[in-house]
């Protein structure tokens, strides 16, 4: 009995230390590359998800069936696959992967268990420039090793290059002290099934560790103000490490008048800057993974809208680690500690979230004009009546017309960005969104349109005025 025992204390603390799923069989994740399914079975092993929520998937099967030469190092217990002339080192147990000599931070770890390798299917799989999709309703990973080079005009190659100059990619500190302070505090919101990014983790466990004590270790909490109006206090600060705000901030953000005391002593007591630098790889490689498609994404929503090159607005551009995954905000010139230029953030997310990009890039262009046309959008207002009850857009965040009748344009035009962007205006008009179809079929003409973008929205909004008599 005591022998019974203790094998399992041995078992429990053996699937502890290795994170694994100890139902990886019975999850069943599929893996394909370029359409083709890889064969698993028990001599291979079978793929599953760490306590990272990673993909974990036998090496050698895998890359093989991927086209790599693969071979293992038992002096460093380390992983090798080469193809086309990069060579890919995966040390069992560590946070990182070497791609020709260059290390490149990971999130999780490469494992052994049951005498099989398995890999982190996404960092050892991106860094042969493959592209890899995770589908979580169906728990499958596919594999894209050959994406076709896309070909631009020359008129989106201009514009492209106009981007370049526009879009500065950045990591801001402020911001980084910011959010540390409210996850710190008590902000503790997500959206991701699977729990916070990995450097959200780190970073909260980090200052866990310092055992400070601020002037309000429960600070989020004790305000109950909801993240934007964190970041409209923080867009009038001159930024770290003072966070002064120049002048007095309007009634409906005075509950967060301290703020910046507070985030001063917060930056100072955690140490921030050496917080920051810490995690700055992270960032940066995020940034770069960004880097390559957001510029053709904007250059394709300036041409679909036929902005010129001198209106396109000078930006900062940064992903957020530490927000809830999937969201998305800023663009407007107000942040005094970035010159009075905009920032356009986005939270985590498995894949490039162009969507989430586009959408708020076309809130700079497109929001500010319908404003300019407010009092004849709101004598539409009659038919708020007609978005449905328990959905996004009757939410407290939306429950406006203006809001409404802007946010069915923008997300009518940011699905033209992407693929199936049919079923994602069905899902638009799902979540209350009810002229979101319609504006995705009108602005199909606009680049016939001779008028400007302000002419053609007031025209839509005659005619639905036309339409709804």
């Amino acid at each position: 009995m005591k022998k019974a025992k203790l094998a399992i204390i041995i078992l429990l603390l053996f699937f502890s230390i290795t994170s694994v799923n100890v139902f990886a069989v019975e999850q069943n994740t599929i893996i394909s590359i370029d359409g083709e399914i890889v064969e698993f079975n028990r001599s291979t092993g079978y793929p599953f998800l760490d306590g990272n929520s990673r993909t974990q998937a036998p090496f050698r099967v895998t890359l093989e069936k991927f086209g790599a030469k693969v071979d293992w190092e038992q002096r460093t217990r380390t992983a090798i696959a080469e193809k086309d002339g990069i060579r890919v080192e995966v040390p069992i147990g560590e946070r990182y992967i070497v791609v020709n000599g260059k290390r490149i931070e990971n999130d999780t770890v490469a494992l052994i268990v049951d005498s099989k390798t398995y890999l982190p299917i996404r960092k050892v799989m991106e860094a042969f420039g493959a592209e890899v999709l995770w589908n979580s309703e169906i728990q499958s990973v596919d594999i894209i090793s050959q994406k076709p080079k896309e070909e631009f005009s020359e008129e989106l190659q201009e514009m492209i290059k106009t981007l370049e100059k526009k879009v500065i990619f950045d990591n801001d500190i402020s911001i980084f002290t910011l959010y540390s302070f409210m996850n710190f505090t008590g902000y503790d919101e997500e959206n991701n099934p699977q729990g916070f990014h990995e450097v959200r983790k780190m970073v909260r466990d980090d200052l866990e560790k310092m055992n400070l004590s601020l002037m309000d270790n429960n600070y989020y909490t004790n305000k109950k103000v909801l993240p934007p109006y964190y970041r409209q206090v923080l867009a009038r600060m001159d930024g770290a490490p003072n966070f002064t705000v120049g002048q007095a901030l309007p009634n409906y953000l005075s509950d967060l008048n301290d703020l910046g005391i507070h985030l001063k002593d917060f930056y100072e007591k955690a140490n921030i800057e050496e917080l920051f630098n810490r995690y700055k790889s992270y960032y940066q490689e995020e940034l770069d993974r960004y880097s390559k498609l957001v510029y053709p994404a904007l250059a394709k929503a300036n041409q679909l809208l036929k902005i010129s090159e001198d209106k396109i607005p000078e930006f900062y551009f940064q992903v957020n680690l530490l927000e809830a995954y999937w969201r998305g905000y800023g663009l407007g010139n107000t942040y005094v500690h970035k010159g009075g230029k905009g920032i356009l953030i986005t939270g985590p997310s498995d894949e490039v979230n162009l969507i989430n990009i586009v959408h708020e890039y076309l809130h700079g262009i497109i929001t500010p004009i319908n404003y300019e046309l407010i009092r004849e959008i709101e004598e539409l207002s009659f038919l708020i009546a007609k978005v449905p009850k328990n959905t996004q857009a009757s939410s407290p965040s939306y429950n406006n017309w203006i809001s409404i009748f802007d946010e069915s344009m923008i997300r009518a035009l940011s699905t033209k960005f992407i693929d199936d962007g049919a079923s994602h205006i069905q899902h638009q008009m799902r979540e209350g969104f009810i002229l979101a179809e319609y504006f995705d079929t009108r602005f199909n003409v606009f680049e016939s349109y001779e008028g400007s973008l302000k002419e053609f929205i007031r025209m839509l909004i005659s005619d639905i005025a036309a339409e709804s008599k």
